[in-house]
C-alpha cells in the first residue's frame, strides 16, 4: 500500500510544480493541500481530523493573493511547507 501512496504523492508534487512553473507569469497560484488523517470513509472513519479541519488547509489555498506561495506542498499540521 505504502509503495503505491509514496509514488501518487511524487507524483502530486511533481505536477504542482510543473503547473506552478508553467503559470509562474501569471495570477494563479498552484499549490498542494495536505489535509492530514481525516476521519472519512477511506480510512473507515479512524482519522483524527474532522472533514471541516481536513478542508481548512484547501479554503485557504483557494483564497490566496497575487503575492501568495506556488509550487508549494502545505501541510500545516506539521508546519511543514515545502
Amino acid at each position: 500500500m505504502f509503495g503505491t501512496y509514496s509514488a501518487s504523492k511524487s507524483a502530486v508534487h511533481t505536477v504542482t510544480l510543473a503547473f506552478a512553473f508553467s503559470l509562474e507569469s501569471t495570477n494563479i497560484k498552484v499549490n498542494a493541500a495536505c489535509p492530514g488523517l481525516t476521519s472519512t470513509a477511506l480510512n473507515n472513519f479512524a482519522g483524527t481530523r474532522s472533514v471541516e479541519q481536513g478542508a481548512r488547509e484547501a479554503v485557504r489555498l483557494a483564497m490566496i493573493g497575487a503575492h501568495g506561495p506556488t509550487g508549494m506542498r502545505m501541510d500545516p499540521s506539521r508546519g511543514n511547507y515545502s
